[in-house]
């Protein structure tokens, strides 16, 4: 299949339309697009899905899913004016929700020019992650690696016992 990029066009890896869609929904992980405008317009249908989705959010603002809160919404709204405006490449949340950790990342998706044209929201359920790490005082091999900052905003989870 032949992806049109901008002005540019290159081969997708010799995978047809349905493969590329396969491997989207294999991913453990839910996958979101956003356009600028606020509307959704792609979601991955994998069936380790963190939050329940339907076919009906298609065509929807992001901001009038999730029964958001004012506050909910405000963010939002601030990510994808960061984005549109050059402001950020990425912002990451960490929260726990019933008894769960869950991984938000957002990341800004650029066009050809360089401009934005719309949000990419990759949701992970890490709490196995999570616990693993913290059963091992010493790492159990796990690399560490610096964060490269670049320009994004984190949110820290609280470390237990800190």
């Amino acid at each position: 299949v032949s992806v049109q990029h901008g002005t540019s066009s290159r081969q997708a890896w010799g995978m047809s339309v349905g493969q590329l869609a396969a491997l989207l929904d294999a991913l453990p992980l839910d996958l979101t697009y956003v356009e600028n405008d606020g509307t959704i317009r792609y979601y991955n249908g994998n069936t380790h899905k963190v939050y329940p989705r339907d076919a009906g959010l298609i065509g929807r603002r992001v901001q009038d899913c999730h029964g958001m809160t004012c506050d909910a919404r405000r963010q939002v709204d601030q990510i994808l004016h960061l984005f549109a405006s050059g402001g950020s490449t990425e912002r990451v949340t960490v929260s726990r929700e019933a008894g769960r950790t869950i991984h938000v990342r957002y990341v800004a998706v650029r066009g050809a020019d360089g401009s934005c044209i719309g949000t990419l929201e990759v949701t992970q359920d890490v709490t196995h992650i999570v616990g693993h790490a913290a059963a091992c005082p010493t790492g159990c091999g796990l690399a560490r690696q610096p964060h490269e900052n670049r320009g994004e905003v984190s949110a820290q989870m609280p470390r237990e016992g800190a």
